[in-house]
């Protein structure tokens, strides 16, 4: 199930949804993953990585001299964030 179709069914039913809502908030930004399994948000890839994606915003891989970077769907983000991370983001950079 999609995180916004829980949150309006949870709604629907008078449930608090802050929790959700939160966690949700947190996970919104993009999440990138190198080709040795290194993830990062947009904030913390790197130089070239980061003066190649402000060239192209919208990009969905990002080919540097070391690594290929690529976004993570949402949904493995969420669950790499629950199974791992304790709710917490995933960037390696910004949780430690």
């Amino acid at each position: 199930m999609k995180t916004a179709t829980l949150i309006k069914a949870m709604k629907e039913r008078g449930m608090d949804t802050t929790a959700i809502e939160k966690l949700v908030e947190k996970q919104s930004k993009r999440i990138w993953s190198d080709l040795n399994g290194r993830c990062e948000c947009d904030k913390h890839l790197g130089v070239e990585a980061s003066a190649i994606l402000e060239m192209r915003p919208k990009a969905k891989t990002i080919t540097t001299s070391m690594t290929k970077w690529s976004i993570m769907s949402q949904e493995d983000v969420a669950y790499l964030s629950n199974e791992y991370c304790n709710g917490g983001t995933i960037c390696e950079s910004c949780r430690y």
